[in-house]
Order: structure tokens, then C-alpha cells, then sequence
């Protein structure tokens, strides 16, 4: 009897809860489990919606991959969703451009202007041009050998067609030239040959054609009236025939194409600055989802210009062996390529990369390490307002950035007229397929979460980019946190670092949103928390162990 309730006792304890307790920390994947959310409204009944990422997220999500965003639907269930890059817009303008013409004749018995037993000939001619270099008068042909009489009369030899470019201006890109039908030849039939030149000297073949105009006896005309070539920039174009009879065209037009790029929108996050750990420093706290493409400086003092350095500080927090091995980017500051970007602008060359010491080293002393430098300035001079542009830059994602001035004086500034930081970025764009349970919440901020993402033709399958392109949008309500969250991100772990709180972050365009800078309430279970409940359960197993040695040992001589 002793045994039986010795051996009950043991597995009362073993089937206790203690490895449900022990992996209490396995959060369910709802949205409570993350910090911020927002709501997502479906426009209509369309199945496939689109929704452009509003900045909350990039600030407060915990991955730099956009792992730990989730959208469910409103019974708590996950909805399928595909992450998108918006493409840049190729556009293309077409534009016709009339030509002057200058018709060259030649004096009968004069030698020919254009030689025609080679294209690049002896071109002899008299120009007056103004002063932008637009032709004024052309005039060709050498003296006459013979006195012609009075029945001849100069024939054409020779068009010399003129774009009307400034000399300060870029010629535009030609395509082709289209030509209007001589007056009075309704059919008319000729081979040309088109050189290319810009300053009436040197002349470059582009291209021929034969121009033919037939006309119907009903009055229709069957043209072929365009010279098409490779795309080109010149200023000035001479016209010659290789067959057919020399006419003055009533008109000519150059076709130019060109393309233009339109980039989407950017959003922009405007980050305050708290004190770093070198003196002088300033460091702003932007989430790790940022790819930032652009970094400013806002001004809160006018007439203010500013030098600094861009960059992060380097990872303290590895073992010393480990740090010694990473390696050490070494700076020149003298060595970099300039650049102009609304002021002086430059970027610094690679980095060198020196091989890691034999033995284990100590970090250097200053932790920054520079990625970029820039002139920031805003400055009113005669009412007229001159600010630098964004800093270009390829997406670059730092879970801060710290800024170093160049000069003491903007050192030494209190942090209250110390500059804002200006990032933008362009942000994707998250399709989903409405399942008809809206309204949709957008979850994100949960450290450590799996990539959910899905493949774009699992969403939306077959879809080509135009109707991507024209897919309803979904609209986003502003963000909250989850005050319930059991995964919490480390915002006053990382203040006491020196990162600036999220606190002093404004979104632009967009609302404040509510600052993460106190702990977030919640169940999460701390490393002290395993330790206790797995300590627990192991004790557990020991003393069954020790139970069943001791249950199955024969008994002493005296039945004990």
C-alpha cells in the first residue's frame, strides 16, 4: 500500500503541467502577439486589393525583411499577402519639330557644292548665322565656268536644314524626318541621302530613304514619306538626291522621342536626435525596416548650414575575441568622390578592409563609423530661399543613424536646436486577397517572427503589371499599440543605449503615433522564468528515478 501511493505521488508530479508552463512563451500567432496594429478596409467586393505600407510600419516593425508584419482577417485568421516593389514609370514623349529649310542652287556650269561621287564630298557654301547659331542665309556653289544664257535658270542641288537649337541648349534626339510632297507633284519619286552635323563642317552619314507620293484617280495619295534612322543628336542636317529629279520640299519635320522616368512617391519620417556616446554626436533611432534612400537635415534656426558625416556605430556588444576578429573599416576622410547635389555633396570610397590581427585586439576607441558626408544647408539670401536636397543613397536599413558634425560650434548646440533627420524611402506595396471577413487588421513589431510572405502568383495569379498597376486600394487607419502585446520590442532598452525613443518620431505625411518608450505589459516568459519551471520538472524526474531504484530493490533481511 505504501508503495502503491509512493508510486501515484511520483507520476502525480511528473503529469503536472510543467513543460505546458515551461513553453508558455510560444505566443500564438494572433494579433495580440504584436506590438502595433493598424485597420485595413477592403474598398469593395473586389477579391485582389492593394495597400501601400503606411510608414508605422517601417518604424516599428522588428526585421529588416518586413519578417513580422501579418494581416488577419476579423475572426483572427491570417490572410494570404505578397509583398511588391512599385515600378519605376517609363514614359515616352513624342513631339514633331519643323525644320528650316535652305535650299542650295547651283549656277549652270558651276562646279557642284556636294560632290557625288562620295557622300562626304567638298560642301562649299556662304552661311550667316546669329548669335545662338540659327542659320540665317545659306548660299553654295562655286563661279560659273560659262556664261549661261538667259533661258537657264539654277537648278536645286542641295537642302541644308536647320533645327533651330541654341548653341547653349542640347540638341534633342531625332528619330526619323517626315517630309511634305513638293507643291504642285502629286506624285513625286526620289532617293535622298540625310547627313548629320553640328557645326556645318564636319558632316556624318545618318541615313536614306526613297520618298515616293502616288497619287489615285480618285484623289487618294499612297505616301512613303519618311526617313527613319538611328536615334541622333545634331543641329544641323543636309539633304542630297542620289535619284530623282531635285525638289524643294513644302515641308520637312524631324520626329523626336525621348523617355522620361517617373519614380513613385516616397514617404519621409523626420527622426529627433538624443546624445551619443562620443561627444558632439547626434543619434537618431529609425527603425530596421527603413531602406532609407534619402537623408536630409530639418532646421529648426534659419540661415543654417551644416557638415556632417552619416553613419552607425560599430557593435560593442561582441566577446572580445569575436570583435577582434570583425573587421576594422579604416577611414580617409581626404580620399572620396565628390559630387553635386544641390550644394557639395560627396561619398566616400570602400572601405579598407585590413587583415584581422594575429592576436586578439582591443576595439578602437571611437565606435562611428561613416557611411556618407554632406553639406546641409537652408538659407535665405535677397527673399529668395536655398535649401540642399536629399543626400542620395542606396537602401540602406540601420536601426540607428548617427550624425558627427564637422565643426565644434554645431557640437557644442543643445540638443533642442540640434537638427532633425530626414529619411525617405519608397515603400512596397502589400497585395492581398479579401476574403469577404473585413474589416482587416495589420499586425506588426514582434521580434524573432518567421517570414509569412507569400509568392506574388499565389495571390494573384495571372495577373499582368497593368492590372496590378490598377488594383483597388485598400485604406489604413492609424496606428495603435497593443497594449495586451506578449512580444514586446526593447524600446527603453534601447533608449538606455543611447538610441533615440521612438517617442520623437514624426511621420511625414501622417499622424504622430503613440510612442513604444514604457515596457509593454504581457505574458512573455524571461530566461529566469525557464530556468525555474525546467528546474522544477527536472527535480521532478530525478526523485521518480530515485523512487523506482528504490521500488525495485528486493527487500533487506530484517523487510525493510
Amino acid at each position: 500500500m505504501k508503495r502503491s501511493v509512493i508510486l501515484a505521488c511520483a507520476c502525480a508530479v511528473l503529469c503536472a503541467p510543467w513543460p505546458a508552463l515551461a513553453g508558455g512563451a510560444a505566443v500564438p500567432d494572433t494579433p495580440a502577439a504584436y506590438a502595433w496594429s493598424l485597420p485595413v478596409t477592403a474598398a469593395d467586393d473586389n477579391g485582389v486589393h492593394a495597400l501601400r505600407l503606411p510608414p508605422a510600419v517601417y518604424l516599428h516593425a522588428q526585421s529588416a525583411r518586413l519578417a513580422d508584419i501579418r494581416l488577419f482577417d476579423r475572426r483572427g485568421l491570417p490572410v494570404p499577402y505578397a509583398l511588391r516593389h512599385p515600378p519605376t514609370d517609363t514614359y515616352t514623349d513624342a513631339r514633331e519639330l519643323p525644320l528650316r529649310i535652305f535650299p542650295l542652287y547651283r549656277q549652270p556650269g558651276a562646279p557642284p557644292s556636294v560632290s557625288t561621287s562620295a557622300l562626304q564630298g567638298d560642301f562649299k557654301l556662304e552661311l550667316r548665322t546669329d548669335s545662338d547659331g540659327r542659320l540665317l542665309s545659306v548660299t553654295g556653289g562655286g563661279p560659273a565656268t560659262r556664261t549661261p544664257s538667259s533661258a537657264q535658270a539654277p537648278a536645286l542641288e542641295t537642302l541644308v536644314l536647320d533645327l533651330g537649337v541654341s548653341s547653349r541648349a542640347t540638341p534633342p534626339t531625332v528619330t526619323a524626318l517626315r517630309f511634305a510632297p513638293p507643291k504642285g507633284n502629286a506624285t513625286y519619286t526620289a532617293q535622298v541621302w540625310l547627313e548629320a552635323s553640328d557645326d556645318l563642317r564636319d558632316w556624318r552619314p545618318l541615313g536614306a530613304a526613297d520618298l515616293q507620293w502616288l497619287s489615285a484617280t480618285d484623289g487618294a495619295i499612297l505616301a512613303c514619306d519618311v526617313l527613319a534612322f538611328e536615334p541622333s543628336q545634331f543641329r544641323y542636317a543636309r539633304l542630297t538626291w542620289r535619284n530623282g529629279t531635285p525638289a524643294l520640299f513644302a515641308g520637312i519635320t524631324a520626329l523626336s522621342v525621348s523617355q522620361r522616368q517617373s519614380a513613385p512617391a516616397m514617404d519621409h519620417a523626420e527622426l529627433t536626435p538624443v546624445a551619443g556616446r562620443v561627444p558632439g554626436d547626434l543619434v537618431y533611432a529609425a527603425g530596421i525596416g527603413i531602406p532609407a534612400e534619402r537623408a536630409g537635415m530639418q532646421f529648426a534656426t534659419p540661415n543654417a548650414v551644416y557638415a556632417a558625416m552619416l553613419g552607425s556605430y560599430r557593435d560593442t556588444t561582441l566577446a572580445p575575441a569575436a570583435a577582434a576578429e570583425a573587421p576594422v573599416p579604416q577611414r580617409r576622410h581626404h580620399h572620396h568622390l565628390r559630387g553635386h547635389l544641390h550644394g557639395h555633396l560627396h561619398r566616400h570610397q570602400p572601405y579598407r578592409y585590413d587583415d584581422p590581427p594575429a592576436q586578439p585586439a582591443a576595439l578602437p576607441a571611437d565606435p562611428f563609423v561613416p557611411v556618407a558626408s554632406a553639406t546641409f544647408y537652408d538659407i535665405t539670401q535677397d527673399g529668395r530661399r536655398r535649401r540642399s536636397g536629399g543626400l542620395p543613397m542606396p537602401a540602406t536599413q540601420l536601426a540607428q543613424w548617427v550624425v558627427r558634425p564637422y565643426s565644434p560650434q554645431y557640437a557644442a548646440l543643445p540638443l533642442s536646436q540640434a537638427p532633425k533627420l530626414q529619411l525617405s524611402w519608397t515603400p512596397a506595396t502589400l497585395l492581398f486577397l479579401a476574403n469577404g471577413n473585413g474589416p482587416y487588421t495589420l499586425a506588426f513589431g514582434r521580434a524573432g517572427a518567421p517570414m509569412m510572405e507569400h509568392d506574388l502568383g499565389h495571390v494573384a495569379p495571372g495577373y499582368s503589371e497593368r492590372e496590378l498597376r490598377a488594383l483597388p486600394q485598400a485604406e489604413a487607419g492609424a496606428a495603435r499599440q497593443t497594449v495586451t502585446s506578449a512580444v514586446a520590442s526593447p524600446p527603453a532598452t534601447v533608449a538606455a543605449a543611447g538610441h533615440a525613443p521612438l517617442a520623437n518620431t514624426t511621420l511625414a505625411p501622417g499622424k504622430p503615433i503613440a510612442a513604444p518608450g514604457k515596457s509593454i505589459p504581457g505574458t512573455v516568459a524571461t530566461l529566469s522564468d525557464h530556468t525555474l519551471l525546467w528546474g522544477v520538472l527536472l527535480a521532478g524526474v530525478a526523485g521518480l528515478a530515485y523512487l523506482t531504484v528504490r521500488l525495485l530493490k528486493p527487500p533487506g533481511e530484517n523487510g525493510s
